[in-house]
């Protein structure tokens, strides 16, 4: 079994961030109600800084740098905009896909 270091579990922990963050930009960009807007990008604001912020101590550690993102997350952004653009009620589709993807990380 691999040897998890400082700096991988960092690197994974900037990932999921930078992956929540897009994705809660999709899921703001997607619904139309403003209060859900305004919850999703804050949400989204805060995964940037706090990949941010994890990404200064891995960058002090040495080792692999971080990558930009997971292939499936983006599939699951996808996803996001399928769904709602199918369901009837686009808001709640996008709010339940939101959730499943915070559960998942």
């Amino acid at each position: 079994m691999a040897e998890k270091t400082q700096r991988t579990v960092l690197n994974h922990l900037v990932e999921v961030c930078r992956d929540a963050e897009r994705g809660f930009a999709i899921a703001a960009r997607t619904v139309k109600t403003p209060e859900l807007k305004h919850v999703f990008y804050t949400l989204a604001e805060q995964r940037r800084e706090f990949a941010q912020e994890l990404l200064q101590h891995a960058q002090q550690l040495e080792g692999t740098p971080v990558a930009d993102g997971t292939t499936l997350a983006a599939l699951h952004r996808a996803w996001i905009r399928v769904k709602a653009q199918l369901a009837n009620n686009p808001d709640r589709a996008v709010l339940e896909e939101a959730a499943r993807g915070e559960r998942f990380a």
